[in-house]
């Protein structure tokens, strides 16, 4: 990668162009996983004349061609194209890179190069900004958007310091946030946005910036009085100066808060501060830069962790406290990360915690959340389980910080460059706080470092941070970390530790620009005093002082004329400045000294560089310096003469003294000596060559076939790729529905009115709704409970083992229940599957108390009906039924004129109709309480359908209307209730005959099909309509009010056809064509197969179809034995208690030549029946003083089956007819009165 960058950068430039910044701005947009949507969002809301050229760069797979632009230009009508090598940038459009290329902006055009298939990391958008910061200047704008990992924020800081904008996507809408997270972390991001909303940002900066500045201008642009204004606002406000910052950033912050509040001139922003002391604290907290994080740059705390620390310990005595700056520490996680570092290694070590922490920083709103050490849980993702465990306590919010942790930390608030330093210290943090401050400003705070550490106590710089002009005073430990440790005590010149004045930008611009960032200051060594007092007390010549390092200290006299500064790099070694042959000879020299200690002479050296050529006296003598931590060499040149160039130096120090031939040999066989052992090790290092280059070759081939398999598998694992991001977006979108169904069900579980608790496998409380909390007594923490472990209050003591019941056999359980203050509620505990396995149970309980109330209410109610239609049926049929027999013997008794005949038969017809509709009324009550009774046995139907037949001829001639019949010969067998049946087809008669008009054709066909037989009855009435067929069968529902209304009903007869056709296994259907066009009833009965009639004659009794009499009563005798021993009727005794019923009785028995007998009441009637002895009684069952039942019951104990009985009453529900059986009565007569039937039973052959 580096030598890539290094190929590009050598692009030889043309005279012709110019070398200016492009003059319209450049946006480089960075983006990899999950930008696409980002991408369309923001170029959705960029004009097409815009001004400004877009270049995208993402994260693209070798293999597969991007289809970018297609997508694009779905959102957007800005031209885009493909970059190519040589095409010029130009605005108004978006270019995008290609795959496998990596591509750089130089003169005003692409450069592209392919990308190394050797390089496991590229970093495409650092890349690209890096460039665009040096050809766009204050004019380059990057954007970073969606994408994982921490490309483009190395980038970002080439454009920071270009004065452009660095804009990145929010959290909120990013999908891969680790881009723009790493960008955030680096404090240079100006603005912070929704996609949608950087192009209107982008828009309002270049407005604001103007589209004519020059980059000059640019820089020159917040140099305002403004700013000078605003500094001075903040420092009376927050006692910082901000002038000591550097003016890039710090105008860049401003310029940024600018753009915030839409204001265009600095002056006018710094009036407003005056005003609103809200912003003011707003720009406060944007200039203090606060980026940190617990073991932010964990290799930086490994190594501090595994090489520092360790080596502090060794040094520092256990009873010594060891003193710790944390200057800067923003929120304070670095201060407590420190502290975990060494609070580990003292408990492993079992050294007492004898350690002071200061953490300090200029904010006190920081250092206050600090103090208090409560952090969200995002912050711990540095953090390892076991340190969280141990040094943190989890809270409702987060983490807090563990009290013994805590108390090895004193947070104070310090400006580093104005407050007094801490002193003693052994080791001070000041990460990213440097990089942000003039370099003036850098010198003061690293001389207050420097001040307050101990000897070889450590300092540790973010990672672009240096000692500067003070790096002579450090030994690096870690160049990349930047860990260094103090090598001595010095004082430091006053005009680098001295107290900052406050500098104007634009005089800290000036004496910048004339201060070499190269230069290098000297420094006042108190060491070198000391050295000069003895150099100038022995020796005058010319001399050159230097350490055992080889570094040069100082030179005396004109010592300058050995020494020669040599083409290429500079070298510290201050042996290289010498000629070769001065050079040997020094360098043995100093070799000699140091393993004798003894000074060194070379006499008659010939020296030829320039000025200095002649014979010189060379001697190296160590200084006697206690002040230097190095040993010092003092090297001095004494000429000499031809003459006396063999004679030794006359002193009398003791000094090793050497000829030059002598020297040369001493080279000579030290230089034998080394080639020798070169010749031995090169010897060996060819034959481990050779072997290793065997091995390289074996291994080699492994690779390639390695290789080959990896990119097979590379390409694999980018469709997997692919197809797991497409499938965690399904997923996403899926968890968001999870996540908006639990919370509806969340809403609908608090707000429903249901008492609910779902249970697991185990019996164990999952969810509950708040109504069935009272209930079981349960709370929000009871989750996860299991329900036997509480008390509830409904009366049911086994309820927890059918809960168990219901999950062993899966089958629910519904109950009604009641609770311990008597309120009803419905029980229902059913099987709770999930994927159709059962995982459990869940109970509701519903209140039904309300419900249950009306229930009993409706009952009552409805009881009360039963008993007051029971007593109007008997009130009423007590005074038809005199109707009827008195028009019956009318009928027997008036001559028989026509208006007499007709008079009679208006009132047996219109007393006939009250009884129709009286049964209609009482047969509705019995079907909607399903009481109609059906008395099923075996029959022919012909038998009941020519009963209704001859039943309502008299009706069809009265119409004139004719009765077309069509039924079949073949056995038509049923098994059901005859009379019901005949009821059926009356009512369907009687309806055709009401709804037919006058001389119609009415139409009855009877067919056997199959198993069944069907009845048709066909008219050509008035038909029903569409909207009524679909009610026609329901109670009280008429299609037409008859033309004759006298002759209506009440609308329950076709509702009483469909009550008995469906209690038959039956069906019944109705067609009509619409009104006036007539209408067909169809009704299919099941008939008896041969099998079915043997088997019913088997079980019925006598093949009537009716149960057996009592036999329990102990006083009657069977039916058949009855009929025996009977003789024919003669006599008869009437006991009823209406007058009119009992006269009109007497009266027509009377003409028919019975001796009738009457009382008018039970008690008299008994009496009476006791006196004449007659041969039959007909008793009306509600008589006063004794009742029908219980005349009865004493006759039949008196006179046992002798007497035939009667029971006549109003009263028709099946209860009262058979308490009127188990009486002894023989048969049951319901008023009103049928006469012939009651002649028919007193004649009948054998009573």
């Amino acid at each position: 990668m580096n030598s890539g960058n290094a190929n590009l950068g050598e692009t030889n430039r043309n005279s012709d162009e110019d070398d200016e910044p492009s003059s319209f701005p450049i946006v480089g947009v960075g983006a990899s996983a999950g930008g696409l949507e980002s991408l369309e969002e923001l170029f959705a809301k960029v004009p097409v004349n815009s001004g400004i050229a877009f270049v995208v760069v993402q994260h693209l797979s070798p293999d597969f061609k991007s289809v970018m632009d297609e997508l694009l230009a779905r959102r957007t009508d800005i031209p885009i194209q493909q970059s190519e090598e040589g095409l010029p940038i130009s605005p108004n459009r978006i270019f995008l890179i290609p795959p496998k290329k990596e591509a750089i902006l130089s003169d005003g055009r692409f450069r592209l190069r392919d990308k190394d298939p050797k390089e496991t990391l590229t970093l495409p958008i650092d890349y690209f900004f890096r460039s665009l910061a040096q050809e766009a200047g204050p004019r380059s704008i990057a954007v970073v958007l969606s994408g994982s990992g921490s490309d483009g924020s190395r980038g970002i800081r080439d454009v920071h310091d270009a004065g452009g904008l660095v804009i990145c996507e929010s959290d909120e809408t990013a999908k891969f946030d680790g881009m723009p997270q790493s960008a955030r972390e680096t404090g240079l991001v100006d603005l912070v946005l929704k996609p949608a909303e950087i192009a209107g940002a982008i828009e309002k900066h270049i407005t604001f910036h103007g589209n004519n500045l020059t980059s000059n201008e640019a820089k020159e642009k917040p140099l305002d009085e403004g700013v000078e204004l605003i500094f001075g606002l903040l420092n009376q406000e927050y006692g910082i100066d901000f002038s000591h910052y550097k003016s890039s950033t710090v105008g860049r912050r401003i310029q940024r808060r600018l753009l915030m509040q839409q204001v265009d001139s600095i002056n006018d922003y710094a009036e407003q501060l005056r005003e609103n002391s809200q912003e003011l604290n707003s720009l406060y907290m944007d200039l203090l830069i606060g980026v940190t994080r617990f073991f932010r740059d964990p290799e930086a705390f490994a190594v501090l962790e595994k090489k520092i620390i360790p080596n502090l310990l060794d040094s520092i005595p256990p009873e010594e406290e060891i003193r710790i700056w944390i200057a800067a520490c923003a929120t304070g996680e670095e201060a407590y990360s420190i502290a975990i570092l060494f609070h580990e290694q003292l408990e492993e070590r079992n050294r007492p915690i004898n350690i002071k922490i200061f953490a300090t920083d200029a904010h006190k709103a920081s250092l206050e959340f600090a103090s208090a050490g409560n952090y969200e849980e995002d912050a711990f993702k540095e953090v390892s389980d076991k340190r969280l465990k141990r040094y943190f306590h989890k809270t409702q919010k987060g983490y807090s910080v563990d009290p013994d942790l805590r108390k090895m930390i004193v947070f104070a608030p310090h400006n580093v460059l104005k407050d007094a330093p801490f002193t003693k210290l052994d080791l001070i943090s000041c990460r990213n706080l440097l990089i942000y401050f003039q370099n003036r400003a850098q010198k003061r705070a690293l001389s207050l470092f420097h001040f307050g550490l101990k000897a070889n106590g450590i300092l540790m710089l973010g990672p672009s941070e240096s000692p500067g002009e003070l790096a002579d005073e450090f030994q690096v430990i870690d160049g990349h970390w930047k860990l260094y440790h103090k090598r001595r005590d010095i004082r430091l010149p006053a005009d680098i530790r001295g107290p900052l004045t406050h500098t104007s930008l634009t005089s800290t611009k000036v004496e910048e620009t004339r201060q070499p960032a190269t230069k290098k200051r000297e420094l006042m060594d108190i060491s070198l005093l000391g050295a000069y007092d003895w150099v100038l007390a022995h020796h005058m010549p010319a001399a050159v002082l230097i350490d055992e390092s080889r570094e040069l200290l100082h030179v005396f006299g004109d010592a300058e004329k050995f020494m020669k500064i040599r083409k290429g790099r500079p070298s510290k070694d201050a042996l290289d400045l010498f000629t070769d042959d001065l050079r040997t000879a020094l360098l043995a020299a100093m070799q000699s000294i140091s393993k004798d200690q003894v000074p060194v002479c070379y006499s008659g050296m010939r020296v030829e560089s320039g000025s200095a050529e002649g014979l010189y006296r060379v001697s190296i003598e160590p200084v006697e310096n206690k002040h230097a931590s190095q040993q010092q060499l003092l090297i001095m040149f004494e000429p000499m003469s031809e003459e006396n160039a063999d004679t030794g130096r006359k002193t009398g120090t003791h000094m090793k003294d050497f000829s030059s031939e002598r020297i040369a040999r001493e080279r000579i066989k030290t230089l034998e000596t080394e080639l020798q052992h070169t010749k031995e090790s090169l010897q060996a290092t060819v034959e481990e060559l050779e072997t290793s280059n065997e091995e390289l070759q074996a291994a080699n081939e492994e690779l390639i076939a390695s290789n080959e398999e990896l990119q097979s598998t590379n390409e694999e694992l980018h469709s997997v790729n692919e197809e797991l991001y497409t499938v965690n977006a399904e997923y996403q979108n899926k968890i968001n529905d999870l996540t908006d169904m639990t919370s509806d069900l969340d809403s609908l579980m608090e707000s429903t009115d249901v008492a609910t608790v779902f249970l697991d496998e185990n019996l164990c409380i999952r969810k509950f709704t708040p109504q069935i909390g009272p209930i079981f007594k349960l709370m929000s923490h009871d989750m996860g409970r299991c329900i036997d472990s509480f008390a509830h209050h409904i009366d049911r003591p086994g309820l927890i083992n059918e809960i168990r019941k219901v999950l062993e056999t899966d089958q629910p359980l519904e109950e009604e229940v009641q609770d311990n203050q008597g309120r009803w509620m419905y029980l229902r505990v059913l099987p709770y599957r999930s994927k159709r396995e059962l995982k459990g149970v869940v109970l509701t309980l519903i209140d039904i108390n309300t419900l249950k109330r009306t229930q009993d209410s409706l009952a009552a109610a409805v009881k009360n009906r039963e008993q007051f239609l029971a007593m109007l049926s008997h009130e009423l049929r007590n005074p038809i039924s005199a109707v009827f027999s008195a028009s019956r013997l009318l009928n027997n008794r008036i001559s028989e004129t026509e208006e007499s005949q007709k008079a009679v038969s208006v009132i047996q017809r219109q007393a006939a109709h009250m009884a129709r509709l009286l049964d209609d009324l009482l047969n509705i009550s019995r079907m909607t309480q399903d009481k109609l009774e059906l008395r099923k046995k075996k029959f022919d139907l012909h038998d009941p359908l020519q009963e209704a037949i001859d039943s309502m001829l008299p009706s069809i001639k009265q119409q004139d209307q004719e009765l077309e019949l069509n039924i079949t010969d073949d056995p038509l067998n049923l098994y059901g209730d005859e009379d019901r049946l005949r009821q059926v087809v009356v009512n369907l008669l009687d309806n055709a005959v009401k709804y037919s008009f006058r001389g119609d054709v009415i139409r009855m066909n009877v067919r056997r099909e199959s198993d069944g037989a069907v009845l048709e009855l066909k008219d050509n009435g008035k038909g029903i309509s569409t909207e009524m067929m679909e009610t026609i069968f329901e109670p009280f529902v008429q299609s037409h009010r008859t033309h004759d209304d006298q002759d209506g009903g009440m609308g329950v007869g076709l509702s009483l056809v469909k009550f008995i056709i469906d209690g038959h296994d039956g069906d019944i259907q109705v067609k009509s064509k619409g009104i006036n066009r007539g209408s067909v009833f169809s009704i299919r009965l099941p008939l008896l197969e041969q099998q079915d009639l043997s088997q019913i004659d088997e079980s019925s009794n006598g093949g009537n179809g009716k149960p057996k009499p009592s036999e329990g009563n102990g006083t009657s005798t069977s039916h058949s034995h009855r009929e025996q021993s009977r003789q024919q009727i003669r006599s008869v005794v009437v006991i009823e208690d209406q007058q009119d019923n009992r006269e009109m009785l007497n009266a027509l028995l009377g003409m028919e030549g019975f001796d009738v007998s009457t009382a008018e009441n039970g008690k008299t009637g008994l009496q009476l029946i006791r006196n004449t002895d007659p041969d039959a009684a007909v008793i009306d069952l509600g008589l006063p003083e004794l009742n029908g039942n219980e005349v009865a019951r004493t006759l039949r104990s008196e006179r046992g089956d002798d007497l035939f009985l009667i029971a006549l009453t109003g009263y028709g529900q099946p209860e009262d007819i058979q308490r009127a059986k188990e009486a002894g009565f023989d048969e049951y007569l319901v008023k009103p009165l049928d006469l012939d039937r009651l002649l028919a039973l007193l004649k009948k052959p054998g009573n």
